[in-house]
C-alpha cells in the first residue's frame, strides 16, 4: 500500500497529508471483501464473550441473517475503496482479570 501511496505522490517519495492519504479512492477491486470470506470470519467467534466499545455482542453479528451481512459488507467495503477507518475503530479496551493466586504477581 506504500507503494501505491508515493508511486501516486509523483514516484519521488514525497510524503502525504493523512487527509490526503484517507481520501484516496482505490481502483483495485481485488481488495475487496467477498461474502464468503465475511461468512467464513464470523462463524469463529465464541459467543457469549463480553462486547467491544459498541456494546454489540458478537451474537448479533453471527445470527442477525443475510440482510446484516449485506450491509456489513457494504460498510466494510466502502471503508476499503475510500481507504479510510473511523477513528472509533483506532482505540481498544484492555482489562485486566485476576485468575486466581497472589494479586502481588503479574502471572497470576
Amino acid at each position: 500500500m506504500l507503494w501505491k501511496t508515493l508511486e501516486s505522490a509523483g514516484g519521488k517519495g514525497e510524503e502525504r497529508t493523512e487527509e490526503e492519504r484517507r481520501s484516496e479512492v482505490t481502483d483495485d477491486k481485488e481488495d475487496m471483501i467477498k461474502i464468503e470470506e465475511l461468512n467464513k470470519v464470523q462463524k469463529h467467534p465464541k459467543n457469549r464473550k463480553g462486547c467491544g466499545l459498541d456494546n454489540l455482542p458478537m451474537e448479533i453479528l453471527k445470527f442477525g441473517g443475510n440482510e446484516l451481512k449485506l450491509h456489513i459488507l457494504e460498510l466494510f467495503n466502502s471503508l476499503i475503496d475510500k481507504n479510510q477507518m473511523p477513528q472509533e475503530w483506532e482505540r481498544g479496551m484492555v482489562i485486566n482479570i485476576h485468575n486466581g493466586g497472589t494479586r502481588s504477581k503479574c502471572e497470576n
